[in-house]
């Protein structure tokens, strides 16, 4: 029958603890360390990596084992573990995560420094995070298309932001956010660009009003649709009308 450790037992181990990192002076390393590094990885931030060098992290870990090598291997273990589950939170797919996480483990098996250790636990949270980086961009991609493709097909109506949200199945705040932070302009300037453009062609090939072209393409007045064609042409659609005007009903000269 398997033997359980008693609170006794338990509470004697973590009172002899205390004992001895109270006498050597032990001032753990600050969480905020940790945390910074996961969250990097949880972002996919793989540049802003660094982990500090072992020699600074020593003075603040107690003496989970006499060996140092030993010590700042269970250490390095850790990290991974940290790294992997960050990774998964940051929306890499378990299977990849935990693929990294064997292959750092082998290679760490290979380590015959604290050097090495220290480069194995540094590499391992900057690939998770190069990871998590590329899944995220792969997936602001898509959607990115996504949500331009719902835009062309629908723009000669009037198009709402939460409207595109439920088509990509994305929160609107946080599409709005990606959009903004991707194409540099919000998602409304994009639609109103893109209707822009259809009414250049209008007002270049057809005799259609301005009134006319300003309903066709969702505007809810002329003034709205005059203020946004000013904005994106920096000219009225009159202006641009007579500017470029070409009427395809000339008569070619006998």
């Amino acid at each position: 029958m398997r033997r359980i450790v008693s609170e006794e037992e338990i509470e004697a181990i973590l009172s002899k603890n205390k004992l001895i990192n109270s006498e050597n002076g032990l001032y753990r390393f600050p969480i905020e360390h940790e945390k910074s590094l996961l969250e990097k990885v949880r972002a996919g931030k793989y540049r802003e990596i660094f982990v500090v060098d072992f020699d600074e992290l020593d003075s603040y870990m107690g003496i989970s084992t006499k060996n140092r090598f030993r010590k700042f291997e269970y250490t390095t273990v850790s990290a991974n573990a940290l790294c992997t589950r960050a990774a998964i939170e940051g929306g890499l797919p378990p299977d990849q995560a935990y693929d990294i996480s064997e292959a750092m483990l082998q290679r760490l098996e290979k380590a015959r420094s604290i050097q090495e250790l220290h480069d194995i636990m540094e590499l391992t949270a900057v690939l998770f995070a190069h990871e998590v980086y590329k899944n995220k961009s792969k997936k602001s991609s898509y959607v990115l298309e996504q949500c331009k493709n719902y835009i062309s097909r629908n723009i000669f109506n009037r198009i709402y932001l939460k409207e595109i949200a439920e088509y990509v199945g994305m929160n609107y705040s946080y599409l709005s956010r990606l959009f903004s932070a991707k194409e540099r302009i919000t998602i409304q300037q994009y639609i109103q660009r893109e209707k822009v453009t259809i009414a250049c062609n209008m007002l270049r090939y057809s005799d259609r009003s301005i009134a006319e072209i300003a309903q066709y393409i969702g505007f809810q007045s002329q003034s709205g649709f005059t203020k946004a064609f000013r904005q994106w042409q920096c000219m009225t659609p009159v202006e641009y009308r007579n500017k470029n005007y070409q009427s395809h009903y000339t008569k070619s000269k006998k």
